[in-house]
């Protein structure tokens, strides 16, 4: 796996967080710029505070918000090993602007640590939440029965066994059962495409373990994310000669 170097990005010229920066929409960590470029994006890491630079410990995070929750998220350094990619999207209202619904991600992120590995924007840029190597809570209680062609304990948790993507979207509920869908933009669809390339070339997922969320979920009637999201595109980068 690629190292990430922190690197100084996110701090205004008199030490403090840009009232516009996405690192002003968090409470509990920053983003710091990484090594990692993707579609000519430097990809921007979350880091709880305790493990900044000198000067922003003065914030700490607070502790995980149940034992439970804990045991299945991230912050213990579970280890994973990938055999799904997995993709969901975010939620929101209608009429959220596109920075509430990134705010709103983030939110849901950092008050519960349910999020995925990376967090693409409709603008395109990327967010790593995850490190690679831990597991993310992103999938909850889910099944997918052709993981275990790759890796049988990985059927019934799909977590353990995934790298998983979200991208931010203005979908919303018209009730329970029914989401209004709504467009995704070129500039994050070409991110989502070009990192789905880079872990392509790093890990031997295969093609019927390219996932939607309400795959692993079992819903009926709800596709997420959305009709237009480019599955049968992504799938075909991982098609091995």
């Amino acid at each position: 796996l690629r190292n990430i170097l922190l690197i100084t990005g996110c701090l205004g010229s008199a030490g403090a967080l840009a009232s516009n920066s996405p690192s002003s929409m968090l409470t509990k960590g920053v983003f710091e710029a990484s090594n990692m470029e993707i579609n000519g994006r430097v990809v921007q890491k979350y880091a709880p505070f305790e493990q900044t630079r000198e000067g922003l410990n003065s914030r700490k995070r607070i502790d995980r918000v149940t034992a439970t929750k804990s045991a299945q998220g991230f912050w213990e350094g579970t280890e994973v090993t990938p055999s799904i990619l997995g993709f969901t999207h975010s939620a929101g209202q209608k009429g959220d602007s596109d920075d509430e619904l990134l705010r709103k991600a983030l939110k849901i992120f950092e008050e519960t640590e349910i999020g995925c590995h990376y967090l693409i924007h409709t603008s395109g840029q990327i967010y790593q939440l995850v490190p690679e190597e831990s597991r993310a809570f992103w999938a909850g209680v889910s099944h997918w029965p052709a993981a275990g062609k790759t890796n049988p304990s990985g059927k019934n948790d799909v977590n353990s066994h995934s790298l998983s993507i979200m991208v931010v979207s203005g979908a919303y509920d018209l009730d329970p059962h029914t989401i209004q869908y709504l467009p995704f933009p070129d500039a994050q669809i070409a991110s989502t495409m070009a990192l789905s390339e880079d872990i392509a070339r790093r890990y031997p997922i295969l093609p019927e373990n390219i996932v939607r969320y309400s795959d692993v979920k079992q819903f009926g009637g709800k596709l997420i994310p959305g009709p237009a999201f480019p599955m049968e595109q992504i799938k075909a980068l991982f098609e091995r000669s």
